[in-house]
């Protein structure tokens, strides 16, 4: 089983981006963190993590997800990490920091998330 961290997200992204991952793939399971603490938590209680989905501005903390990029980084250099972002200059800053190639929420729907996501981590899809 796979094991997505996605943090940052609100109330209506955060379960989008599950419902949208769980469903395409057999084999992954995501665990949504709201804030920076709760994501540091989840990181050492739940992890490793395959990979780590993460909000540009956190909704509940208004935390930087950039900062949080490089955070993650320093800590663990190997960890796979991707900011959702639909600003092409924020995607662009995350990359120098470490971060994968990622894409926006307007992503969500059109199956580049998706593909995006098959190419970083593998897993059995969904047939449709």
């Amino acid at each position: 089983m796979k094991k997505i961290l996605n943090v940052g997200h609100c109330n209506y992204d955060g379960p989008r981006i599950k419902k949208l991952f769980e469903s395409a793939f057999e084999d992954i399971t995501v665990v949504e963190a709201k804030t920076h603490d709760d994501a540091l938590v989840q990181m050492k209680k739940e992890g490793p993590w395959d990979i780590i989905l993460v909000n540009r501005i956190f909704d509940v903390d208004g935390y930087e997800g950039l900062k949080f990029v490089s955070e993650v980084k320093k800590e663990n250099s190997q960890q796979k990490i991707i900011l959702i972002s639909n600003f092409k200059e924020s995607q662009e800053d995350a990359e120098k920091r470490g971060a994968l190639k990622g894409f926006g929420k307007n992503d969500l729907d059109s199956g580049l998330a998706v593909d995006v996501l098959t190419s970083v981590i593998g897993g059995s899809r969904e047939p449709n």
